[in-house]
C-alpha cells in the first residue's frame, strides 16, 4: 500500500513540474510576441525597430462562392464564366480499330506492317492516334465511323495474311418501353 502511495506521490509531483514548465514557456513565448524584436544596426547606439507590415485590404473584395468566377482563356480577350466554359463541353467521338499478329509478332513489327502497306491519304481517313499496345496489339482511332470501316477493310484487303483487323463496336443498349393503364382501385373493385 505504502508503495502505491509513493508512486501516486511522485507521479503528482511530475505532472506540477511539467505544468509549471508549460506555463513558464507559454508566459516567454508571449513576452516575445508582444515585445518589437530590435535588429542590431551597423552604427552602436542605433537601434532599429522592425515592425510587421499589415496585410492587404482590397476594397471591393467578395467572400468566396458569391459570384460566378470569371477565366479568360488564352489568346481570347473576351471573359467567360466558368460555368459557360464547362458547360459547353463538346465530347468528340474516337472509333477506334485495334491490328494484331498473326503469327504473333511484336507490336513495333505490326506498326511497320501498317506504315509499309497502308496509306491512310490514299482512302481519305484521318489517323487521331497511332499506338502500341502491351499485348503486341496496334489502336488506331480515327473521328468518324466511315473512316474506321474504310481503314478496317483496307487492312484486311493489304494485309489480311498477316493481320486481323477488329473494328470496334459501341454498346447500344436494347430498351424496352412498357406501357400498361393505370387504374383506380374502384375500377378494380368493381370488375368481377
Amino acid at each position: 500500500m505504502k508503495a502505491i502511495t509513493k508512486t501516486i506521490s511522485d507521479l503528482e509531483k511530475a505532472v506540477t513540474k511539467m505544468r509549471s514548465q508549460h506555463e513558464e514557456g507559454r508566459e516567454m513565448c508571449n513576452k516575445r510576441r508582444a515585445a518589437p524584436s530590435v535588429i542590431p544596426s551597423q552604427e552602436p547606439g542605433e537601434s532599429r525597430v522592425q515592425v510587421h507590415a499589415a496585410p492587404s485590404v482590397i476594397n471591393n473584395q467578395e467572400p468566396a462562392g458569391s459570384s460566378a468566377q470569371g477565366t479568360v482563356p488564352p489568346g481570347d480577350r473576351r471573359s467567360k464564366l466558368y460555368s459557360t466554359v464547362a458547360g459547353n463541353k463538346t465530347q468528340q467521338q474516337h472509333f477506334k480499330v485495334t491490328v494484331k499478329s498473326r503469327d504473333k509478332l511484336s507490336a513495333e513489327a505490326v506498326k511497320g506492317i501498317l506504315k509499309s502497306k497502308i496509306n491512310p491519304t490514299d482512302i481519305n481517313v484521318g489517323v487521331n492516334s497511332f499506338k502500341a499496345l502491351t499485348d503486341g496489339r496496334v489502336q488506331i482511332t480515327t473521328s468518324r465511323k466511315e473512316e474506321a470501316e474504310a481503314l478496317e477493310m483496307d487492312i484486311k484487303t493489304k494485309c489480311g495474311e498477316e493481320l486481323e483487323a477488329f473494328l470496334h463496336k459501341r454498346r447500344t443498349p436494347d430498351w424496352l418501353y412498357v406501357t400498361y393503364q393505370r387504374t383506380s382501385p374502384q375500377a378494380i373493385l368493381k370488375e368481377p
